[in-house]
């Protein structure tokens, strides 16, 4: 799977980045690691029914830079 990251710029969506994730049966999870400039992280997204959660964390820290959580109604 292939997430595709925009950002608006005065209005109108701007690519930023593509991250292409994998499917971890043991982790049950769609995860893909993330090496932005001086950084490196793994995003991890779980589904479960109709929500969503991921997190993106830094690589060896631990360290949480983001928390998402979605759900379609």
């Amino acid at each position: 799977m292939t997430l595709k990251a925009d950002k608006l710029v005065g209005g109108k969506p701007e690519p930023m980045y593509e991250i292409d994730f994998a499917y971890r049966p043991a982790r049950r999870a769609w995860v893909a690691e993330f090496t932005p400039r001086r950084v490196h992280a793994e995003w991890v997204y779980r589904v479960r029914g109709r929500s969503m959660t991921g997190t993106l964390v830094e690589i060896p820290s631990g360290r949480v830079f983001r928390d998402i959580r979605v759900r379609k109604d």
